[in-house]
């Protein structure tokens, strides 16, 4: 007895006819018919009445079908739940991230990974700062993608992902420009040369934000922020002259305007973008195989 002939048999027991109960299986009628009498033999007993044109049941083939509804049942659970184990069997890897994988083109490298690894699942989650490391102290992720200035504990290590750098955005006729603005790259602005200045920063909970303000407290800047924003609203608002911004270089890489300069300082401000974890989850094989295909050129 197979679990394939119980389906047939309650499917022709649920049907008028033979041939409505192989229409639903899609499977012919005379297939039908022959594992149902296969069933019978190997039981014993007859199933089914088929002096008429509709197969019934008989008393025995009655009872048989509140027992196979039962087998199916049991049967279908039994799969259910060992679903639940082929699934875990699939090694996962939780990763939270800041919203930066398009601008430093991590995301081509998830998906390489994933490819080359089925065996192994990734779960990404975007979140911003304060989430990010709640949940990598409290193991909600094994990995997470930051900028290098938010890891500050040694319990942590962390991996090179991308290199950028802060810059002043400004609009392209601000008078610190000189005629080589054209030319940004030959350009360089002290933050203090800044201080007098309109700012538009990115919002408060993102990591950016924090790292301004720490700036402009070490320089002795006492900023006038006329509002936060996301970056493409913070773009826009410069190219019209409402003020200037301090931004990730990559961000320009993704929002373009031709009335916006960015300008690197001077000093340099870097910003990299890491792979981070704890210690002790990074020395497992798992971690190391995910790390060294990320970082890899």
């Amino acid at each position: 007895m197979t679990f394939e002939q119980l389906e047939y048999f309650i499917a022709a027991a649920e049907q008028n006819t033979f041939f409505e109960a192989a229409e639903i299986l899609h499977i012919s009628q005379s297939s039908l018919s022959k594992q149902i009498i296969k069933l019978e033999k190997e039981l014993g007993i007859q199933l089914l009445d088929r002096s008429h044109r509709s197969a019934s049941l008989t008393e025995a083939g009655k009872l048989f079908y509140q027992e196979a509804l039962k087998l199916r049942t049991q049967y279908q659970e039994m799969l259910r739940q060992m679903s639940q184990y082929q699934y875990s069997a699939q090694r996962a890897l939780r990763i939270g991230t800041l919203p930066i994988l398009t601008q430093y083109d991590l995301t081509p490298r998830f998906r390489a990974f994933a490819a080359a690894h089925p065996e192994i699942r990734l779960n990404i989650s975007e979140v911003e700062e304060i989430e990010l490391l709640h949940g990598l102290e409290n193991e909600i992720y094994d990995l997470i993608i930051c900028r290098e200035h938010m890891i500050q504990n040694s319990k942590y290590v962390h991996y090179l992902l991308a290199e950028d750098e802060l810059v002043a955005a400004l609009p392209t006729d601000h008078p610190l420009l000189s005629e080589d603005s054209q030319h940004p790259e030959a350009t360089s602005i002290n933050l203090s040369d800044l201080a007098d200045e309109p700012f538009l920063l990115m919002n408060q909970y993102t990591a950016i934000h924090q790292l301004c303000l720490k700036l402009f407290q070490g320089a002795g800047i006492h900023p006038e922020i006329v509002r936060t924003a996301r970056v493409e609203s913070i773009i826009s608002a410069i190219a019209i002259g409402e003020g200037i911004s301090l931004l990730p270089k990559s961000n320009f890489d993704v929002f373009h305007h031709e009335y916006v300069t960015a300008v690197s300082l001077n000093p340099p401000i870097r910003l990299p973008v890491v792979a981070a974890g704890k210690k002790e989850k990074l020395k497992s094989s798992l971690y190391k195989q995910f790390v060294h295909f990320i970082t890899k050129k």
